[in-house]
């Protein structure tokens, strides 16, 4: 049977978009459908963390998003009689580190990323997004997937060998699975979020009133449009139901609670009344459809934990489907997106979930507004792979199963090597023929990167991935040690960090980074490379 394309996208959200964007670059035919007729409004979704810029980068689309966007401002925080009285910071930057190029928050509407992303589709993949198209049902086989969608009255089917549901927790994706949204906490919550522009506020704080009855606005300046505010508001003497449709009552309950009338509402963009839900799929895999973002896991926006989470589900899942779409991987190879997202999530409900039960009363706790920087998901790590090869563990299990993951999937601040199932670290100063570079620039969502930091295995690593078709896309890297002369075909670690970041000190001598970044092995000088090729690929 033929198929229509390689891969279905179903939702035209940043998730969907940055998987499609992700399974194009590793080389595979896309569709992607929208029930919606154009990209939706809004800044839901606006917090990038640290590991999300990083993606960014490798998508080649990070130099735009901060010409749009910017660094997250300070919260300005007011007293009952409207008054300031504090100047903080929500969420800390990261200290400057070698492996890390990327260190601030950023604030950017999903809305302005949808747009750069689907560009680049369309002018790179000459890939559109097919809007008014609903998704009305999936059958799957032992080949593929056929969607039937509805566009414009008539019926159509699509064939394809994978489909990925991103089109959020009321789609229609999931229900065609079976899978199930299980309750994950009992904690309550509701608010009203939208998009306003308003005078009254400077553009270069993010502004808290609280009046300690339990009235809380939060006040945020747009970056990408100067005029626009994104508001979030709740408490008991606003009507949130009736907010969303009566300027009036919005602006009367802003007056009283800011006690600046001066405030006026010049246009309403979003509103829209929202109440915490926090659920999860139990597996975010059935057969050939696969779940990602709201659609596999539902929770508070405190702690801004939800676009890069969906982002990070995005690179996982990309490269091993576009494997098993090539042939060069097993459809089992897909069972490890769970296997590895599945506990990250429950420990991101559990984060979120916390902050939400801080903010939602009538005095919230200090820490509902000053976020923890483990936040920025840099130790964020899948350690408890069946897919990961860790050479250095000696007499530590080497993981069969989620059911020996870790205490927390988030790290910590007691790390003292990089192990397999790690955010993969940068490393500048590799110098070669062509000039000075790092490995960020070598990575490529893609591909995976063989760095070897022994020459005398470079050979025998070769031999290895010369076994595999060349469409596997495995690139070899020699590293030589700081102070070393320059070699043909080798980048010289000419300020050390390449060796300090990958543990060369503890006894890696080769290193493997999967194509969503992170650390696939860590090989000691006698170990063979294949003990992790042969866990990913088939042929």
């Amino acid at each position: 049977m033929s198929f229509d394309a390689d891969v279905l996208v179903v939702g035209a959200g940043p998730v969907g978009l940055i998987s499609a964007l992700t399974l194009a670059m590793n080389g595979v035919k896309v569709r992607i459908v929208e029930k919606l007729p154009a990209l939706a409004v809004g800044q839901r979704g606006a917090g990038i963390m640290v590991r999300t810029m990083e993606t960014y980068l490798m998508l080649g689309i990070a130099d735009e998003i901060k010409a749009a966007g910017s660094v997250v401002v300070p919260v300005k925080q007011y007293d009952a009689e409207g008054k300031p009285f504090e100047e903080f910071n929500m969420m800390e930057s990261l200290k400057k580190a070698p492996g890390l190029p990327e260190t601030d928050p950023w604030i950017f509407g999903q809305d302005g990323v949808c747009k750069i992303v689907s560009r680049r589709l369309k002018e790179r993949f000459d890939t559109n997004v097919e809007f008014g198209t609903e998704l009305t049902n999936l059958e799957q086989d032992e080949t593929g997937v056929t969607a039937t969608v509805q566009v414009q009255g008539t019926t159509q089917t699509i064939r394809v060998k994978y489909v990925v549901g991103a089109d959020g927790g009321k789609g229609a994706t999931r229900r065609f699975t079976g899978a199930q949204l299980i309750s994950q906490s009992d904690a309550e919550g509701r608010m009203l979020i939208g998009d306003l522009e308003l005078t009254g506020f400077d553009t270069k704080h993010w502004h808290h009133f609280a009046d300690g009855k339990g009235n809380i606005l939060a006040v945020r300046p747009v970056p990408e449009e100067p005029k626009l505010f994104f508001i979030v508001a709740f408490g008991p003497d606003l009507d949130i139901a009736r907010a969303t449709t009566d300027i009036e009552h919005l602006l009367d309950w802003l007056h009283k609670l800011t006690k600046h009338t001066d405030i006026a509402i010049n246009r309403v963009s979003t509103l829209a009344d929202w109440r915490l839900n926090v659920r999860m799929c139990e597996k975010f895999q059935s057969g050939r459809i696969i779940l990602a973002g709201d659609t596999a896991h539902l929770h508070s926006p405190t702690g801004g934990q939800g676009l890069t989470s969906g982002i990070m589900d995005a690179r996982n899942l990309s490269w091993k489907v576009a494997l098993a779409c090539k042939g060069l991987a097993s459809p089992k190879l897909l069972n490890s997106y769970s296997e590895e997202r599945v506990p990250v999530i429950s420990d991101m409900l559990k984060i979120t979930t916390k902050l939400a039960t801080a903010t939602f009363k009538a005095k919230p706790d200090a820490e509902a507004f000053k976020r923890p920087t483990n936040l920025a998901q840099i130790g964020v790590h899948y350690r408890w792979s069946p897919i990961v090869y860790d050479g250095l563990r000696v007499g530590d299990a080497q993981f069969e199963s989620t059911n020996l993951s870790p205490t927390s999937t988030y790290g910590s601040d007691e790390e003292t090597r990089v192990q397999a199932g790690d955010r993969a670290p940068d490393a500048p100063g590799l110098v070669g023929s062509e000039g000075e570079t790092t490995l960020f620039n070598l990575f490529n969502v893609g591909r995976h990167t063989v760095i070897v930091f022994d020459p005398s295995r470079t050979a025998a690593i070769r031999a290895v991935v010369e076994k595999y078709p060349k469409e596997c896309n495995i690139d070899v890297v020699t590293v030589l040690p700081k102070g070393s002369e320059k070699q043909d075909g080798a980048l010289v670690d000419s300020q050390g960090h390449a060796a300090h970041g990958y543990g060369v000190e503890a006894g890696v001598a080769v290193a493997v980074v999967r194509p969503d970044g992170v650390v696939g092995a860590l090989l000691k000088a006698e170990d063979d490379a294949d003990i992790y090729f042969s866990r990913v690929f088939s042929v």
